[in-house]
């Protein structure tokens, strides 16, 4: 049974939002930041509505910073795509600042590891709530799923043969494990034959790390086509 993350989903009835949410501990520890890593100039529409929903891009691929809560900045970013007067062309626009963003390695991995709490100065520290990535919190935006979807899949080949890195992390595993415990997928047949071409061309290492993640990344109904596709 998939455990749930925390996500904003669009009604098609009513087009009311939904949340759902559950505590989220971290595996490596909560990260804090007061900010002596200069913020990243980014203007676009990418960038531009990051900042307004409280997430700050750093340079030198420092961590992302966010300054609110999770749920709340998904929130923020759906209805800043939703009330622009672009929309739904915006929507493409953002996409497009984030794979510019995300065109550099260690801007990548910043936005494929936890967040780290914006601290002010004069401002308690005290929380030690758990921040995803800023790559699965997009994910967990109906909006937005698709085109980040997309996008991960056309960074992996980049870096489908390549070990782990000097600073212990697996790029290919990390960018995986951004599709684990998605609350909703909104196309889940997509998802999986996008996984199922991965697994027929990537090398031993990855197609094992695939296979084992498979239960953590499909609903529980697909699970019996996927394991007849394995045979």
């Amino acid at each position: 049974m998939k455990k749930k993350r925390s996500s904003f989903t669009e009604n098609q009835n009513d087009g009311r939002l939904s949340e759902s949410s559950r505590p989220k501990k971290s595996r490596i520890g909560s990260r804090k930041s007061k900010s002596f890593v200069q913020e990243a100039a980014d203007d676009s529409v990418f960038g531009q509505m990051l900042r307004s929903a409280g997430v700050i891009l750093q340079q030198a691929g420092a961590p992302v910073e966010i300054a609110s809560d999770q749920a709340l900045f998904q929130k923020k970013i759906y209805q800043c795509l939703r009330k622009h007067p672009r929309y739904p062309s915006v929507v493409q626009e953002f996409i497009t600042g984030l794979e510019s963003h995300m065109e550099d390695k260690e801007n990548l991995r910043s936005c494929l590891l936890p967040c780290v709490l914006r601290v002010l100065d004069g401002e308690s520290s005290a929380n030690n709530s758990y921040h995803e990535s800023l790559v699965k919190l997009l994910l967990g935006i109906d909006i937005l799923q698709p085109k980040v979807i997309n996008t991960l899949f056309e960074k992996l080949p980049e870096f489908m043969f390549d070990g782990v890195g000097e600073d212990g992390l697996n790029m290919p595993r990390l960018i995986i494990n951004q599709f684990k415990w998605l609350d909703r997928v909104v196309d889940c047949k997509d998802l999986a034959s996008k996984l199922m071409q991965l697994v027929a061309v990537a090398p031993v290492e990855i197609q094992r790390d695939i296979i084992t993640s498979l239960p953590e990344i499909l609903e529980d109904t697909q699970h019996d086509d996927i394991s007849k596709e394995l045979k």
